[in-house]
């Protein structure tokens, strides 16, 4: 029954570790949970009444593995390297509690390892476990970092984990013949070193993570100079149309009055309404945001788009908004980039994009939609951020995402209709 009862707390332990903080999603098939759940609860019972005698532990870590696999969307592979991780690397949590309870025993000879005793262990562990995975489903920004660790660095972590246990396996077969106090110096020094050990995968990641931030950044600015160079460039070709027009805005004039010195009113009247319209459009700006960086932006974008395709913006951003320039630029770019090459994979619908803007009491409220021909799972997209994903828009939401809350701002994204929107106010 004690047997069982372990079983049980480690299983739930797997499943608070790769739910609560590696953010692996349940399945949505239900058949799938209920039949897990079934099997597992069977093997439960049949340990309780008759158990597995020596083949305990590896019938209970299949069964542990394949409750994972069975109750966790995603790919096999993975699965199966996370839940290993998870296994090893929580090791990280218990090795100073038990290094303490190990010391503890020896002084005040009492024995933690008893069933009752390592079921409050566990379920201690479990607390701790939960508390964490509350904690991180807190911060939307912490969740979507973590779905985005690459992969192989669960299988860092798995390597780091064995050199640790190997390192903890050697020390305790050396402590036999050692005085007490040396015993206790060494679990300590070990302790130390093991979590030392496990803390490299930590600073690993943590490097990983702002490696790519301040690669997609350099990028990202990279991008604004040529967009800031051509918007310019843009601007530089419209002044000189104006001089032009004013050049010959004499001409004009005296062709005008001519006209009218005849009686010709109509003639004057019709010439007047037909330079009008030329003139708005040599004079008007292709997209005037409101903001010379965001037009630049969106003129950029626009000139990336293919001649089938179309983009379409409206209204104006408040001229007081306190946004910096690289964020409006973060921003602008990846909704637009994101949403041009969503575009580009259409077969069926018109390829248009459309950029909505609107003041709100000096704030800017934004979006942008796009038509889409497939279903999109708008819960994890964000940690998408590849290229190589089967959905085009998660590249640079994370970014943008971390941008609007930088301003305490609103972030949403809906896949309703046959359309993709992403909407935010700033």
């Amino acid at each position: 029954m004690d047997n069982a009862a372990m079983q049980l707390l480690y299983a739930v332990e797997n499943i608070l570790c790769m739910r609560g903080i590696l953010q692996v999603e349940f399945t949505e098939k239900k058949g799938r949970l209920a039949a897990a759940g079934i099997s597992f609860a069977g093997m439960l019972v049949f340990q309780s009444m008759v158990g597995f005698g020596e083949n305990m532990v590896p019938v209970f870590l299949g069964s542990r593995l394949l409750l994972a696999l069975m109750i966790f969307s995603g790919g096999v592979g993975v699965n199966i390297l996370k839940f290993l991780f998870c296994i090893f690397y929580m090791s990280v949590l218990t090795d100073p509690v038990e290094t303490l309870l190990f010391i503890g025993e020896r002084h005040f000879a009492f024995y933690w390892r008893e069933p009752v005793g390592l079921i409050l262990y566990d379920l201690a562990f479990i607390g701790i476990l939960a508390a964490m995975a509350w904690l991180i489903s807190k911060h939307d920004i912490w969740k979507d970092r973590i779905r985005s660790i690459p992969v192989h660095y669960y299988a860092i972590g798995l390597a780091l984990s064995f050199c640790a246990d190997v390192i903890a396996y050697f020390v305790k077969t050396a402590e036999p013949g050692m005085p007490l106090p040396m015993k206790d110096f060494v679990d300590i020094l070990c302790t130390l070193l093991v979590e030392a050990i496990y803390l490299v995968w930590v600073f690993l990641v943590v490097l990983d993570n702002h490696r790519r931030r301040y690669q997609r950044e350099s990028q990202l600015k990279s991008r604004y100079l040529e967009m800031a160079r051509a918007h310019y460039q843009s601007l530089e070709a419209h002044v000189a149309e104006v001089r032009r027009i004013r050049h010959d805005m004499r001409y004009h004039l005296a062709v005008i009055g001519n006209y009218l010195k005849q009686g010709k009113t109509k003639e004057a009247s019709d010439y007047l309404e037909e330079e009008g319209i030329r003139l708005d459009s040599l004079t008007a700006l292709p997209f005037d945001t409101g903001n010379q960086l965001a037009s630049a932006v969106v003129a950029y974008e626009k000139g990336r788009m293919a001649p089938d395709m179309s983009l379409y913006c409206e209204g104006k951003l408040p001229k007081d908004m306190k946004v910096q320039d690289y964020d409006l630029c973060c921003i602008f770019s990846n909704l637009l980039s994101n949403a041009r090459e969503a575009c580009e994979r259409l077969t069926e619908k018109e390829k248009a994009v459309v950029l909505r803007l609107k003041q709100t009491e000096g704030r800017m409220a934004l979006l942008v939609e796009n038509p889409i021909e497939w279903e999109i799972d708008t819960k994890n997209l964000i940690s998408h951020t590849t290229k190589e994903n089967n959905s085009e828009h998660g590249y640079g939401l994370l970014n943008v995402k971390e941008a609007v809350e930088a301003y305490q701002g609103e972030f949403d994204i809906s896949a309703e209709d046959g359309m993709f929107r992403v909407r935010i106010i700033i």
